[in-house]
């Protein structure tokens, strides 16, 4: 019986902690596209190299001042 009491509670905690993450990860992709949706109306060039300045992502704009798609910026340095 109190094997099966733990099981059941097991089940529970797997169950919670299941909905718990996928309402983070939505609240994450969320505030995800807001970011994205900013970076591409703004009028400015925007870009964000790592310490070792390499570019880790940039906005429509800045692709057009480079002349080349995002995925083709990425990973590279000045």
């Amino acid at each position: 019986g109190y094997l099966a009491k733990l099981f059941v509670e097991l089940k529970m905690q797997k169950q919670l902690l299941e909905a718990r993450v996928a309402s983070r990860t939505s609240e994450i992709q969320v505030a995800r596209a807001k970011l994205q949706a900013m970076l591409d109306a703004m009028p400015d060039l925007v870009w964000l190299k790592d310490v070792d300045g390499v570019y880790l992502c940039c906005n429509p704009r800045f692709e057009r001042f480079f002349g080349a798609r995002e995925a083709e910026i990425l990973g590279k340095t000045d």
